[in-house]
């Protein structure tokens, strides 16, 4: 930050190096993950799960009011760094509550395990976050930062959403675990039912989107971005994959 605070004065635009800065601040906040890890190794995903959405909802309602009050880019920023930090506060006092008092330890040793076996899993999380931005860096290229920001409303709406089927996942675990212990002849009943109920919910909100998509755009963006309805409709369809794929 310190840097990117005196390259400041000798960058004309440097809105771009303050965004890379504030959104890589962020960083700091996904140790969550692992308290949510903590909670679904003992069965109680649903608190974490609790908190991811009421954290989502409040974070997309507080960009709706950031655009609804036209602030600039860097306000969105702090937004999203805001939810995250939030997120983590709740979880960590949770994480608290649970251990009535007692203080964890570093374990160098089990983190260099971890870390050793854990690599193929931090290329393939880099690649994943590579195939979900790649789109939006091509289109720039190719069309322009105007036909950037009309893809980028539509997809804002359906990454919203991506939470839901997340934490509906997540609370399945626990049960699916259960079975696979006591009942195993069981287990493949049991996963029919969480995608009978994963692609239900894709199927609902899907649809609700593609019904409510000129709606949508036109009441928070204006008629300056009536060219996203299309694609937020086309793009609301990817969710169901996106639910069965959770």
């Amino acid at each position: 930050l310190i840097y990117l605070g005196v390259t400041d004065w000798l960058e004309e635009d440097s809105l771009r190096w303050w965004a890379f800065a504030i959104a890589g601040l962020q960083l700091l906040f996904q140790t969550n993950r692992i308290i949510e890890l903590r909670f679904l190794a003992h069965h109680e995903s649903r608190k974490t799960s609790r908190i991811r959405m009421m954290v989502g909802i409040a974070g997309s309602l507080l960009q709706v009011l950031l655009i609804l009050t036209n602030q600039p880019v860097l306000a969105f920023l702090w937004a999203v760094i805001a939810s995250s930090a939030l997120g983590f506060i709740a979880n960590r006092i949770n994480l608290a509550s649970a251990w009535k008092g007692r203080q964890g330890k570093f374990d160098f040793s089990l983190a260099k395990n971890a870390l050793s076996q854990g690599w193929p899993f931090i290329l393939i999380s880099a690649g994943a976050v590579l195939n979900l931005r790649i789109d939006q860096v091509m289109l720039g290229s190719l069309a322009g930062t105007a036909a950037v920001g009309i893809y980028s409303v539509a997809t804002r709406f359906t990454e919203a959403l991506f939470f839901i089927p997340d934490a509906v996942g997540q609370s399945f675990t626990p049960s699916l675990m259960k079975t696979k212990r006591e009942r195993p002849f069981a287990l493949a009943r049991d996963f029919q039912r969480m995608f009978d109920v994963m692609m239900l919910i894709g199927i609902v909100i899907s649809g609700t989107v593609i019904i409510f998509a000129e709606q949508l755009v036109l009441t928070l963006y204006g008629s300056e971005y009536a060219e996203s309805i299309l694609v937020l409709r086309v793009h609301a369809g990817i969710f169901i994959l996106v639910c069965m794929g959770k």
